[in-house]
């Protein structure tokens, strides 16, 4: 290639091409260069590049020509232009003469200004969605938290045993729902639930309800890391909610103390696995656990099947064996 095919194919280079000797002089500039400077060319040749690009009279901190000038391979830097408050993502690569040594530094870079203005756009657009975001997990749970009060005060004006127990058993299934937006509120993983983490404080919530003298009961949960959309965790707190009451209401010996093992596994592959066991007396006889019409395990029964697509099953084991299993939605 000749000096007027190499001039051709300099000037047709779109992005912009410009080089200097290891003092910062300009040598050559291709016509983007001109385009973005204003300059003409032979305007730019012998200034200093410095001066050329930020107008300044020595170099800035950041100029990655010292690298590039005491190396063999290219340096790249993200550079701002001062003077036409463009914004160019540089590559400096050395030319070597025969002796190996660095004679002079090609610079080409790409004009990244609308690039970087539509990303900050887009961060400042997703920071007010995830602070909206946020506001609207506080405010569900604000709310959920009010009408458990409501049925908690209703409760305490409540006479009638059975009544009383229906209000309660409503607020725990609330609250439950409630200690998921708030979990989300506090993340800074604003669609996905720490079952584990989600785990611990339920327990803690539904011992302070249920749990009475003179029956202590211990809770042995072993958690796996895993993480549920607000999709699968709200209906899943209500299965645990569900089984976790009954136990402490109805599967622990009378006066006697008790125990509870949960178990969260997420070993198999796109799965996750709730086992509950208690020590109780177990579901009576009189009671069938797949078909039977009790409130609560018709509640289960549909949580399980219908919206979380899982499977369920319910043993007598010296005590109650609850097992749900169903596919982690990506």
């Amino acid at each position: 290639m000749n000096e007027a095919d190499w001039r051709r194919v300099f000037d047709a280079i779109s992005d912009i091409v410009f080089i200097t000797s290891l003092d910062h002089t300009v040598l050559d500039v291709n016509p983007a260069v001109v385009r973005m400077t204003g300059m003409a060319r032979h305007s730019l040749i012998g200034k200093k590049c410095f001066t050329v690009f930020h107008g300044t009279k020595t170099p800035p901190d950041s100029c990655p020509c010292r690298d590039a000038a005491f190396g063999t391979q290219p340096v790249f830097a993200e550079i701002p232009i001062v003077l036409s408050h463009r914004n160019l993502l540089m590559t400096l690569s050395p030319i070597l003469g025969t002796n190996q040594r660095v004679e002079a530094i090609v610079h080409t870079g790409k004009d990244i200004t609308e690039k970087n203005r539509i990303e900050s756009e887009l961060r400042n657009t997703l920071a007010e969605k995830t602070t909206l975001l946020k506001e609207m997990h506080h405010r569900v749970k604000n709310n959920l938290q009010i009408i458990s009060s409501l049925l908690d005060m209703t409760g305490m004006r409540t006479f009638d045993p059975v009544s009383a127990e229906i209000l309660s058993s409503t607020r725990s299934k609330i609250h439950a729902m409630s200690m998921v937006y708030s979990q989300l509120h506090h993340s800074e993983c604003l669609d996905r639930i720490d079952m584990g983490a989600y785990i611990q404080h339920l327990t803690s919530y539904l011992k302070q309800v249920y749990m009475r003298s003179p029956v202590c009961v211990q809770f042995d949960v072993i958690p796996d890391p895993v993480f549920l959309s607000i999709r699968q965790a709200v209906p899943c707190a209500l299965v645990l909610s569900e089984i976790l009451s009954n136990a402490l209401k109805h599967g622990m010996p009378d006066g006697g103390s008790g125990g509870i093992e949960i178990l969260l596994d997420s070993s198999e592959v796109n799965r996750f696995r709730v086992f509950i066991k208690d020590n109780g007396p177990g579901i009576p006889d009189t009671i069938d656990t797949e078909s039977g019409n009790t409130l609560g395990l018709k509640l289960i029964r549909n949580l399980v099947r219908q919206q979380l697509k899982g499977k369920l099953a319910i043993r007598r084991n010296a005590g109650t064996e609850v097992d749900v299993t169903f596919a982690i939605a990506r």
